[in-house]
């Protein structure tokens, strides 16, 4: 309806990556190109992803409400009981779903930390991957090994509730999962 409505537009764009939030089939028929821009957000994105993975994989969020609830003052040991024991960052494996832009960056940084990349992009070609130090893997294979599952794809027909019941069972179940794409990625009922 807003689209039918703009007589004077030339253009409709997207300040992000991706523009699923667009419809397209009507800015289409009324002839105003959509388009977006590729990197915006790249650099944000990732350091967003990557915080989270280290916020879960040190339990902050936890310790740091336990510590504001002023458990540290009344009995010590409750702290070390709420973090599970952590491993190094060096013995688990950050899985990606996808390696564009966004993707790509989160494993250059993620592998300064030590993590082994591993990634499914049905896109993506082994030589692109090998050259950026990632193994190409099937999707149930990165589910299946990946100690931190993050999202790096847009939103499409293909990839809605791409994560559903038999996604999230096939993950071990120590593993976390990152989505900083599409919140349509992942079936929030299944979740």
């Amino acid at each position: 309806r807003v689209i039918r409505e703009l007589r004077r537009c030339r253009l409709v764009s997207r300040r992000g990556v991706g523009y699923d939030n667009v419809d397209i089939a009507s800015a289409t028929d009324e002839g105003i190109p959509v388009a977006y821009v590729p990197d915006a957000s790249v650099a944000e994105v990732s350091d967003h992803a990557l915080a989270l993975l280290l916020a879960l994989s040190r339990c902050i969020v936890q310790l740091n409400a336990a510590v504001k609830a002023g458990l540290w003052r009344r009995d010590s040991t409750m702290i070390p009981k709420l973090r599970p024991t952590t491993p190094r960052l060096s013995t688990q494996t950050l899985g990606l779903v996808g390696i564009g832009r966004i993707g790509l960056s989160v494993a250059e940084k993620a592998r300064s930390l030590g993590l082994r990349i591993i990634a499914f992009d049905p896109y993506a070609s082994k030589e692109m991957a090998s050259r950026h130090n990632i193994t190409l893997v099937g999707f149930e294979a990165l589910l299946q090994t990946s100690d931190f599952v993050s999202i790096h794809t847009p939103l499409t027909p293909e990839t809605r509730n791409l994560f559903s019941h038999d996604q999230l069972r096939a993950m071990t179940p120590s593993a976390y999962i990152i989505n900083t794409a599409r919140g349509g990625i992942i079936n929030e009922e299944a979740l």
